[in-house]
């Protein structure tokens, strides 16, 4: 159980931080007047390592709790 929830929070984080880093863009291009455009940008690449680097410390936490074979 406690697996499926660190994973999930894992991927909360992914998309959290995805909204949010989106979000912030639409607001800095909309403040100089240009446009968004829609697909993989750098924002998306951040948002997909910061989803990694939170499961995988999740992972290690997990496993460094657990009971030797």
């Amino acid at each position: 159980m406690r697996t499926i929830l660190i994973m999930l929070s894992a991927l909360g984080a992914a998309i959290l931080v995805l909204n949010l880093l989106k979000s912030w863009q639409r607001r800095r291009a909309d403040q100089r007047g240009e446009t968004v455009h829609d697909g993989i940008s750098v924002i998306h690449l951040i948002s997909v390592v910061v989803g990694l680097a939170v499961f995988f410390l999740g992972a290690l936490w997990l496993e460094s709790n657990s009971a030797p074979p």
